[in-house]
């Protein structure tokens, strides 16, 4: 184990995964031999079949042995292969890829290789390409009210990687967005497939160039720096080919045309094409245009402005309604969405449910074939059955009790503890949310992930020695099961808490700071017998919350900095640091580690027996 100091008196054993240091083993010898389903790969795959095959590598479906679940396990082309500058690139988008926890965004677990060859382990969705759906659409493309929902996910998926991430996606087309067979919207290989095609552009003429030449920026031709905006000009041109059946410009001197001709409007690509299909909304129409403008500057500032012009919200979070009040139906031009995921979105959830499961590889425009006819029975609507806003919730078959946390404003930090607690720094939190009454146990765990970690056994105790990065998987795994069962508000996912929304409930709601005192409430060295104890053995704090001061650290959502001062609004740290924040101590901290106000970090992917976590059930960012 491995040694990373937390604060000024206190270390935190941590252990650190081989991608830590950025660095890969670069194979030496040719790619593999053939593969095929049973083989066995890294100590840790077991390919199941293949999913599909293109200029970028093959896609297979493999059982991944540490996670205990169904992975795509995204192969290295020959070009890529014992290439040490192009593996390192790729070992990095890798790492800043798996920090992407969103519910649009297939999630990147890992890259191995060895001295034969090398892949990389992501979210497997069952599902399709918008490249291969858009082709088996009459016409060969999508109507306005067909994609609006999907083009508002992804929005908010790129909006996500550009705000809180800082990651650019630079490959972005419809081969690169998958949908699920429940109708969800999944973007792919942010960064990887730009950075798997680096080694393969060395041989071409288009050297520093990454991405799809049909989708690219004038900019990104031009081999310039890559920015959202180029990621702006593939959303307008992902846009134009599912409204028209092709891109922008696709015939021809690519090049000359992208960097210098302006394309004909959606309705004129149409009639080109000899399809008839409904009137395309001038505002689409404006918007694309605009997203396709040959100056980076002329583009919409950012995807939220994107989706803001298009009548929608980047983010939309629509909060339930307490048991005894109906919901409203939604109104005005800014939730207009809502109306189509109830009705005119259904006919695009059928044509999904009738489609089978298609590979997930991202770099073969192919047309598909045609699935075999399936018969489908939709069940009728059913009432919510979901958590409340202002009540508590207990999650099915995890038994996870969750407490209601109403909006409200406190003062932040201390003037008594470390520099890294001040200033005081007054905080309004706008939107109500639910957090876990206890840590994580062993038991939910293991329900979830499959497997226990944890160095002290014990059903009851908290799960410990995972990552933050481990606890966001546990996260979007809950996420993914619970809105699958329809037990999910709108525009909400679990998550964790952030620092803020943590010491807010820590402190419920008050402004003291000395918590740490009452033996009562709080596990540390001097009580605990040198182990974790099992959750809820202490008093509850005035809001419910049980063990937030010792047992175990707890991870929080942010990056680690220093607090603004004055007054803040839904705090959510900097989008890019070296340690993540964890809160409350532990079961070996002295009780002065243990106040509401203590500030403790670790890399991402740290982890050490005395760090563990709660959930929160939050409004997406």
């Amino acid at each position: 184990m491995s040694e990373t100091p937390s604060s000024s008196d206190e270390t935190i054993r941590i252990d650190a995964p081989s991608l830590a240091d950025e660095t890969v083993r670069v194979p030496s010898g040719a790619p593999s031999a053939r593969r095929q389903p049973g083989q066995e790969l890294f100590a840790r795959f077991k390919l199941e079949r293949l999913l599909g095959k293109g200029a970028m590598g093959e896609v297979w479906l493999a059982h991944d042995g540490r996670l205990s679940q169904l992975i795509a396990l995204k192969f290295l082309p020959e070009s890529a292969f014992g290439d040490a500058e192009a593996l390192q690139s790729l070992a990095k988008e890798t790492r800043r890829s798996r920090e992407l926890t969103h519910p649009h965004i297939v999630r990147v677990h890992d890259l191995e290789s060895d001295e034969r060859t090398g892949a990389i382990a992501m979210e497997y969705v069952e599902g399709d390409s918008l490249s291969a759906l858009r082709q088996r659409q009459p016409g060969g493309f999508f109507e306005v009210r067909a994609i609006s929902s999907w083009v508002q996910q992804l929005c908010e998926a790129l909006d996500y990687a550009h705000g809180q991430a800082h990651i650019v996606h630079r490959d972005l087309k419809p081969a690169n967005i998958m949908i699920s067979r429940q109708g969800d919207l999944k973007v792919m290989d942010f960064g990887i497939s730009a950075s798997i095609a680096d080694s393969e552009s060395k041989r071409s003429m288009l050297v520093g160039v990454s991405g799809t030449p049909l989708y690219m920026s004038p900019q990104q031709r031009n081999g310039e720096r890559p920015s959202e905006r180029d990621d702006i000009y593939s959303l307008g041109a992902t846009i134009y080919e599912l409204l028209t059946g092709k891109p922008p410009f696709y015939t021809g001197d690519l090049h000359m045309q992208i960097v210098h001709k302006i394309p004909p409007r959606m309705a004129a690509r149409r009639a080109e094409l000899e399809v008839v299909g409904e009137a395309i909304p001038e505002v689409w129409e404006t918007v694309v245009a605009q997203c396709l403008a040959k100056e980076a500057g002329q583009r919409p500032a950012s995807v939220r402005e994107v989706a803001e012009r298009l009548g929608m919200r980047a983010s939309a979070c629509v909060p339930p309604p307490p048991r005894s009040v109906a919901a409203p139906a939604a109104k005005g031009g800014a939730r207009w969405w809502l109306w189509w995921l109830g009705g005119v979105g259904l006919l695009a959830l059928l044509l999904i449910a009738g489609l089978a499961a298609r590979s997930l590889l991202a770099d073969d425009d192919a047309p598909a074939a045609q699935p075999e006819p399936t018969s489908l029975v939709v069940p009728p609507k059913k009432a919510f059955a979901g958590p409340r806003q202002g009540e508590g919730w207990t999650v099915p078959g995890l038994q996870m009790e969750l407490a209601s946390v109403p909006a409200g404003a406190f003062t932040m930090g201390s003037t008594s503890g470390d520099a890294t607690e001040r200033p005081l720094t007054y905080v309004t939190l706008s939107e109500p949310f639910w957090l876990g009454k206890y840590e994580v146990t062993q038991a939910q765990w293991e329900a979830l992930m499959h497997n226990n970690p944890a160095q002290f056994r014990g059903d009851r105790r908290p799960v410990e020695k995972v990552s933050w990065l481990e606890a966001m998987d546990f996260c979007r795994r809950l996420t993914e099961r619970e809105r699958t069962a329809g037990r999910l508000p709108v525009g909400y996912r679990y998550v964790l808490p952030t620092e803020a929304q943590w010491e807010y409930a820590c402190r419920a709601g008050g402004a003291g700071d000395t918590a740490d005192a009452d033996p009562v409430q709080t596990w540390h060295q001097g009580n605990s017998g040198n182990t974790t104890q099992p959750v809820g053995g202490k008093a509850p704090n005035d809001w419910g919350f049980y063990d937030m001061h010792g047992n175990v650290w707890e991870w929080c959502l942010d990056w680690k900095t220093s607090y603004p001062g004055g007054e803040v609004t839904d705090p959510r740290g900097p989008s890019s640091g070296q340690f993540r924040i964890f809160r409350g101590g532990a079961w070996n901290s002295a009780l002065a580690k243990t106040r509401a106000a203590t500030r403790v970090g670790a890399p991402p992917d740290a982890k050490g027996f005395e760090v563990g976590f709660r959930v929160a059930l939050s409004c997406e960012p």
